[in-house]
């Protein structure tokens, strides 16, 4: 039991230092638009696509031997779907470097 609770210390520890990498979506076509346009555009695509990816999917499953480990691939397609809609209306990745704040550990004063 020690060696579980020190264990997930250490992991706490670790993943509280660092920077994250985080993906952020800016519209070219209109820089002005934000998060909620963003939510939106992914929502439509997402909905007018979900059709195309089921059939692909099906597709698929028609053109290859069935078996008990095979996953579906409509989450495959759909991601894709989905990204080249976001992209035809504008959207691009940005990467932007998140600096995580650095908890400082004082003495207690006694």
């Amino acid at each position: 039991m020690r060696r579980v609770v020190g264990i997930a210390g250490v992991v706490a520890l670790l993943s509280s230092c660092g920077t994250v990498q985080a993906v952020h979506y800016r519209n070219s076509a209109n820089p002005s638009y934000g998060q909620t346009e963003f939510d939106r555009d992914r929502y439509e695509c997402r909905r007018e696509n979900t059709a195309h990816a089921a059939a692909q999917a099906a597709a698929d499953r028609a053109a290859t031997t069935p078996s008990p480990y095979s996953i579906s691939t409509m989450g495959i397609h759909l991601n894709n779907l989905v990204e080249q809609c976001i992209a035809a209306r504008g959207w691009r990745k940005v990467n932007v470097e998140e600096q995580r704040p650095q908890r400082r550990h004082e003495p207690c004063d006694t």
